[in-house]
């Protein structure tokens, strides 16, 4: 932010320090976006050891809220008005430059295969997003269940700088018009306005799902206004450099003491996945962020505190910390140890984000860089780019897409036709015969281990003879989890077990995408009349649809108990042996996210949902598959590349361990023999 009486110039952007001539900067600022894009690394690297460290982010939003109307504000009450054209350049030259030398680096780390077919599928359309400033819009337009298959996209982070220049595109114009009508009548022309604003964004993120609120810039917004809504403040009452009386500045640095202790405790207690957190939690974030960043600019502590030289330094780079810090992350994946690549990342973010901010941002910020230059550098790099993405364009279709072609088929088997419908066809029954061979169909053949193999997944044919007397006819049913031990007891091919499978891909107990669950599974209940039912899901958190009671009370384990036994009763509705699961909590970076504390990535919420299936089967008669423990005690990465399905080595070695329980049982004992 500019001092009173210094050129109006440039300020800080999302995560960017601006380096201006006749600016002043507020190296407690810096200090503060240090500490807030340590956060946000610190979650990509590892959300177990900060859940909360995305809300780094709505720091930076609330900065560039704060920091942009300031600089507005102040050009219009020196000229006037307010030059959107100089304005508009100032951000192109702080924010493209760098962003679209990542956007080529990534490009060309393409060419060596460092993403994936999935993620290189996605690079041109998300690469064109990136630069069209959309980002957001595209993630929220290409989200769905089979996301979940695939290692994430190395340009996934774009989103928050979407926001931002979405932001820069539109609020000048909104601020140009409420300065103009305070002219004409009051000041509190601009404090109505922002309160429209802001009453909009809360009400647009209470009324949108919890994924679309995260990314869309009308609910995050928010956090902008608040920033915007503090400079208005220090303008309204002549306050630019800080309360001017005692009492306002301890009144300032008690929030601002609040604020902060408020985000620290977030930090380490927030998931992104927490229903509240799109019903008034951005909210919350906002204010606490915008009453530190008010104690970081006025309070003598606060502010010598977040001077730290060490902060300052980082806070100065934080931009393109935050641009080179991901990409990183995505590229090794799961190798090596957390500590290992906790190293590799932050040593070399630290060090490219030096060597870029020394040679591309201070140059170019700073004016010594002409526009020719510019628009030659720029073109170069979008040949580079499109060049690269075209020759690593992958030539065969990629797991992704093979996923999608089964959840798009007609004749999955876990698309259940109503009974008694002209295309209902009946079961296979067995005909009398004299000598019954049982017959194992073809194993279905898996591929690496290294990452998730949508094999494992694909779907099965039913079986095309009818089961022996001898034989232990199985009826599998859950998401794709139960999908994958279909495939693994297809594989091993035990003549002693007939697998029929009507499994649904991310669908299970839950109301979301499968509403219909109880009649679906008694219809194929009815239908193949089986002798046993194995029921294999993970931890399903929503299971009402809405207003589900807190998972961890008692209400929630009523609910979860009545679920059970209501599917035990509709799968042994014809005298099959049901069998239940206790799953394994997920795990991994990229499919937990943050899903540490109070999702189905903390342990003990996968301990209620087990605590409910024992409960259920020992009131029914169910029996209990502690498959949880069976991963659990091997140890092995290899076993879930993706944190939660099983790869094609683990699913053989589980059928093998799982077939004798099916076979052990009383009532299936005499199967198998």
């Amino acid at each position: 932010m500019t001092e009173s009486g210094a050129t109006p110039s440039l300020t800080d952007p999302l995560f960017a320090p601006a380096v201006v001539r006749k600016t002043r900067r507020k190296p407690a600022l810096d200090g503060m976006r240090a500490l807030a894009v340590a956060s946000v690394v610190l979650y990509h690297l590892d959300p177990r050891s900060l859940p909360g460290g995305f809300i780094g982010v709505d720091v930076f939003f609330v900065l560039s809220g704060y920091l942009i109307t300031a600089l507005l504000i102040r050009e219009h009450d020196a000229k006037q008005a307010i030059d959107l054209r100089g304005f508009w350049i100032r951000r192109v030259r702080r924010l493209w430059p760098l962003a679209w030398i990542v956007l080529s680096a990534v490009a060309l780390a393409g060419l060596f295969q460092l993403w994936g077919a999935d993620a290189q599928r996605a690079l041109g359309s998300q690469t064109a997003a990136a630069v069209g400033n959309v980002s957001n819009w595209w993630q929220l337009s290409h989200g769905g269940y089979v996301e979940e298959f695939v290692r994430p996209s190395p340009l996934r982070h774009f989103w928050s700088l979407a926001v931002e220049e979405q932001f820069y595109f539109m609020w000048p114009v909104v601020l140009i018009g409420l300065l103009a009508l305070a002219r004409r009548t009051t000041a509190a022309v601009v404090w109505l306005g922002l309160g429209i604003l802001a009453s909009c964004s809360i009400y647009i993120s209470w009324i949108l799902s919890p994924e679309d609120a995260y990314l869309n810039t009308f609910s995050r917004a928010i956090a902008l206004l608040v920033g915007a809504a503090l400079a208005w403040g220090w303008k309204k009452f002549g306050l630019f450099s800080g309360p001017r009386s005692l009492g306002g500045r301890i009144v300032v640095g008690s929030c601002g003491a609040a604020g902060f202790v408020t985000l620290v405790f977030l930090l380490f207690n927030l998931v992104p996945e927490q229903g509240w957190l799109h019903r008034g939690g951005f909210t919350l974030i906002a204010l606490a962020a915008c009453a530190t960043v008010a104690s970081a600019v006025t309070n003598p502590v606060a502010t010598r505190a977040l001077a730290w030289v060490p902060l300052v330094w980082i806070g100065e780079r934080s931009y393109a910390v935050y641009l080179i810090h991901w990409p990183l992350i995505v590229a090794l994946g799961s190798q090596g140890t957390l500590l290992s690549r906790s190293v590799i990342v932050i040593g070399l973010s630290l060090s490219l984000a030096a060597l870029v901010h020394r040679i591309i941002e201070q140059p170019v910020v700073m004016g010594r860089v002409s526009w020719k230059r510019l628009g030659s550098a720029g073109g170069l790099l979008c040949g580079i780019t499109a060049l690269a993405i075209f020759v690593a364009w992958p030539r065969t279709p990629t797991p992704q897409e093979m996923v999608q072609e089964t959840l798009g088929k007609v004749a999955d088997p876990g698309q259940v036709v109503a009974a008694g419908s002209e295309d209902a066809q009946p079961a296979v029954s067995s005909p009398p015969t004299t000598v019954c061979i049982p017959v194992a169909p073809d194993a279905p053949q898996f591929g690496s281990d290294s990452e998730m193999d949508v094999a494992t997944v694909g779907e099965l044919a039913d079986p095309d003879a009818p089961a022996c007397q001898t034989q232990l006819k199985l009826l599998v049913l859950g998401d794709s989890t139960g999908r994958g031990v279909s495939n693994g007891l297809r594989a091993v091919a035990d003549p002693r077990v007939q697998i029929w499978d009507r499994t649904q891909l991310g669908c299970s107990y839950g109301p979301e995408g499968c509403p219909n669950w109880r009649e679906s599974w008694a219809t194929n209940v009815l239908g193949i009349e089986p002798d046993a039912v194995l029921i294999y899901t993970t931890v399903v958190i929503d299971l009402l649809g809405v207003d589900d009671p807190e998972f961890l009370s008692a209400e929630g384990a009523a609910v979860r108990e009545k679920t059970f036994t209501d599917a035990i009763e509709i799968a042994g509705s014809t005298g099959a042996k049901v069998f239940l699961v206790s799953p394994a909590r997920p795990a991994g970076e990229f499919y937990c996210v943050a899903s540490n504390r109070r999702t189905s990535c903390d342990q003990s919420w996968t301990d209620a949902w087990s605590e409910s299936v024992r409960s259920a089967a020992a009131q029914t008669g169910a029996t209990v598959i502690e498959a949880g423990a069976w991963t659990d005690s091997r140890h092995l990465d290899t076993d879930r590349p993706d944190g939660l399905h099983l790869s094609g080595t683990a699913l053989r070695e589980h059928a093998e361990w799982l077939i004798p329980q099916l076979l052990a049982a009383p009532e299936t004992a005499q199967k198998g023999n």
